[in-house]
């Protein structure tokens, strides 16, 4: 499995706009089901006859000049059948309508590489009091004669204008609603609202596909002054699903496990990847030197990952650690001393010369791509000799007193 997560940041724009807001209505989810059974423009007798228990066809056309103007159904030109719409798809895809709403909308955007629509919450404002009107004219800057300074206004973001231009449907990661902005007033700006962290997660499993998804809180709109006394200020809880870009979600996971190998293991791309086509196992070429007494012993390590970038289609990642990276020496010189000293490291009971072969072939067997040469049992037996006091010297020195090894 692999493992990778950064911190993202949620901004968020309040304006003036049409928002169509997915919303639970059954009797038009029906005709939009109408028209996707019957695959064709469907008119005011169809749906009179198949949805409104033969009512009068001009109930029907009612019904669909309703749906033509909430884009669930499409036509070209004035009046006549209409067809399924995109939009319409969506529903049935969704199970909501989309309903347009005028209000002050606060647009929430996250714009990242793995993010497809940056456009991710729209949140409703609710209108301030009269009293709250009156306050904020009655405080607002004044120039040198006593006019009223306009408020300032912020340029509307690209991602809101770009969803605007290309009729984006987008999803809310904090409920799943789906929404589509309609409109946004000429020559009209707004104002920069809160911002909030998220916790961004890409986990890659070797036998299956990528996901993504968003952790963590950010804060709802803050409630009118009349409410504050008796409701705190409250977050939102996020834990969603993204879809991951088909150009991401397509990449190979051993090719990522090489970029990420090489990157924390220090190793040659190109080595790493030499080794799979070799052998079909992912290996990561390893000096003996870097190795700690576990990593040598088990051939395995959990490899740490400081900051890292994957470059423009994936980003830049927070430290991780890429777990159960399989080792294998990275020179010939790195396999003899890894060898020799796996040798005196499972020497720890009494050995004869009948069980050092044993040992050494299981050994010599850990290093298939290089066959070092393991010293033999005697010479074994003659440093022990030379080193009586070493620990290890005993295991051999022992048995061999006692006649064992002859």
């Amino acid at each position: 499995m692999i493992n990778l997560h950064r911190t993202v940041t949620v901004t968020s724009f309040d304006v003036e706009a049409t928002v169509a807001v997915g919303r639970e209505r059954p009797e038009l989810l029906a005709v939009a089901r109408l028209a996707k059974d019957l695959d064709r423009p469907i008119d005011g007798a169809d749906v009179s006859t198949q949805l409104l228990g033969r009512l009068p066809e001009q109930v029907g056309w009612r019904v669909v000049e309703r749906c033509v103007d909430l884009g669930i159904l499409e036509r070209s030109g004035w009046g006549g059948p209409a067809s399924l719409s995109r939009v319409g798809d969506f529903a049935l895809e969704f199970g909501t309508i989309l309903i347009p709403e005028e209000g002050t909308w606060r647009f929430y955007l996250l714009v990242d590489p793995l993010v497809s629509s940056q456009l991710v919450h729209c949140e409703r404002l609710d209108p301030p009091r009269a009293n709250e009107d009156r306050n904020e004219l009655r405080s607002a800057p004044r120039d040198s004669r006593g006019r009223q300074r306009p408020p300032k206004s912020d340029r509307v973001p690209p991602p809101i204008t770009a969803a605007l231009s290309d009729s984006t449907i987008a999803r809310s990661i904090a409920n799943s609603t789906s929404f589509q902005l309609l409109s946004l007033p000429r020559n009209t700006g707004g104002a920069s609202g809160p911002e909030a962290t998220l916790r961004l997660e890409l986990a890659w499993p070797e036998n299956s596909a990528p996901t993504l998804k968003l952790r963590g809180q950010w804060p709802l709109p803050e409630p009118p002054s009349h409410a504050r006394q008796r409701k705190q200020r409250e977050s939102t809880l996020i834990n969603t699903m993204l879809p991951l870009p088909e150009n991401v979600a397509s990449v190979p996971y051993e090719e990522v496990w090489f970029v990420l190998a090489a990157f924390g293991g220090k190793a040659d791309l190109a080595i790493t990847r030499e080794w799979f086509k070799r052998t079909g196992r992912r290996l990561l070429p390893s000096a003996f030197d870097a190795l700690d007494d576990g990593a040598r012993t088990t051939h395995r390590r959990d490899l740490p990952l400081p900051a890292f970038d994957l470059g423009p289609e994936f980003g830049k990642f927070e430290s991780t650690t890429l777990a159960g990276v399989d080792l294998v020496p990275h020179t010939k010189d790195d396999a003899q001393r890894w060898a020799e000293w796996l040798q005196l490291r499972l020497l720890n009971d009494y050995a004869t010369p009948t069980t050092l072969a044993t040992m050494n072939e299981e050994i010599l067997a850990k290093f298939p791509d290089y066959l070092p040469r393991l010293p033999s049992a005697q010479a074994l037996l003659d440093a022990a000799c030379e080193r009586p006091l070493d620990p290890k010297s005993r295991f051999l020195l022992a048995p061999a007193d006692l006649g064992l090894w002859s």
